[in-house]
């Protein structure tokens, strides 16, 4: 009969964890939470779309309190789009999100001024829930969109 002693066994043990185990990555709990912030923060940082949703704008033409969910009531539609407008009329779609498609709510003409490439929209929701704001340009080219939810907070 063989007998090892518990000193040889652990010197034993120790040679097979190190031949058969592959080191692992272990990273502290502080650099798991840097790491995880710094990649939220890639995908939060996307560049706003053409159109915004606004409580007002200021004299520059900048949008004041803008955001996707608001109270029900009135807005301004800021549109901001890369390429100047080539037309004088914009075509603005406004629909209401429902379980199986978006049913139109209004459509209306936006005069604006063909050279420029931002434009404000007066806009309002007195019924709640989800809207698409489409605006098309020059030959009925759909130049962007905008989602926004609205509320009933009364």
């Amino acid at each position: 009969m063989i007998m090892i002693s518990r000193e040889h066994s652990c010197k034993l043990s120790a040679s097979i964890k190190r031949k058969y185990h592959k080191p692992v990555l272990y990273l502290s709990l502080p650099l798991y939470l840097v790491l995880f912030l710094m990649i939220g923060m890639l995908f939060s940082c996307k560049k706003d779309g053409p159109v915004a949703f606004c409580e007002g704008i200021d004299p520059q033409g900048k949008g004041i309190n803008c955001g996707t969910k608001f109270s029900t009531g009135d807005l301004t539609g800021v549109i901001n789009v890369p390429e100047r407008f080539e037309t004088e009329n914009l075509r603005i779609v406004v629909s209401r999100k429902t379980r199986y498609k978006n049913e139109k709510v209004t459509d209306f003409s936006q005069k604006v001024t063909s050279d420029h490439s931002t434009a404000t929209v007066p806009l309002s929701f007195y019924i709640e829930g989800d809207y698409v704001v489409d605006v098309f340009g020059k030959d009925d080219r759909i130049l962007g969109s905008g989602n926004i939810m609205v509320v009933d907070t009364y």
